[in-house]
């Protein structure tokens, strides 16, 4: 019997818990090529929705989609364009 292979992440994404609604997850359709860009859509993330919620936690989930997105220069490039979003 062949064993399977564990599959390799193909993209990353942000996940935010708010604090007074923890089960509800908040996260943009956004899926970046590493790791290092979501953390840095994370970050940035955190910083603008603190001043409207509060914040318990977040995290950077990998899984298997095509990224969508990218970083360059700060700002966030749809993939499929050289639009700015």
């Amino acid at each position: 019997m062949a064993q399977s292979l564990p599959l390799t992440p193909k993209s990353y994404q942000v996940i935010i818990r708010p604090k007074h609604q923890p089960d509800d997850l908040i996260s943009a359709p956004i899926w970046f090529p590493t790791p290092e860009e979501a953390r840095e859509f994370g970050e940035l993330s955190i910083r603008v929705l603190g001043y409207y919620i509060w914040i318990d936690a977040w995290r950077i989930v990998s899984c298997e989609l095509a990224p969508t997105h990218t970083l360059k220069d700060g700002k966030v490039i749809r993939l499929a364009s050289a639009q700015v979003q």
